[in-house]
């Protein structure tokens, strides 16, 4: 009996051990994701406060995305993300979100929920952040 119960004891050692193997792998990856996202949304503050470059340059160059074609995936209006009630989320959005959170502006009412994406009551780094993702996933 005794060596049964060692047995079930080492498995049960082994089986948490390739559980946390795979949760670490899993953060690490999430981890540089968001490192990733992060250094993209410093990149378009940068650029959008040091006011060398228009509005219009900084979202062609960040995000290559051509804000006159039409998308079939766009979000109907009054959805999340479509913070200017045009029908599409896009870069002009992403503008509004970036204006609130670098305190330009102040997003109310239906705008700040819109740009609440992850509905924590905030508007900040990480409603921009998942807002650009989705925008660059269309690109």
């Amino acid at each position: 009996m005794k060596k049964e119960n060692g047995s079930v004891t080492l498995f049960v050692l082994i089986a948490m051990l390739l559980i946390v193997a795979v949760l670490t792998i899993i953060y690490m990856q999430v981890r540089e994701k968001n490192n990733n996202q992060a250094h993209q949304i410093e990149k378009i503050q940068e650029e959008y406060q040091s006011g060398n470059s228009s509005l219009a340059s900084i979202y062609n160059n960040a995000l290559s995305k051509n804000e006159t074609e039409e998308d079939d995936d766009t979000i109907k209006p009054y959805g999340k993300g479509d913070v200017n009630f045009d029908g599409v989320v896009d870069n002009l959005d992403l503008d509004l979100v970036l204006q609130h959170v670098n305190e330009r502006i102040v997003l109310q009412g239906e705008q700040f929920e819109r740009a609440d994406l992850n509905n924590d009551g905030v508007v900040d780094s990480g409603d921009l952040s998942s807002l650009l993702s989705y925008i660059n996933s269309r690109t």
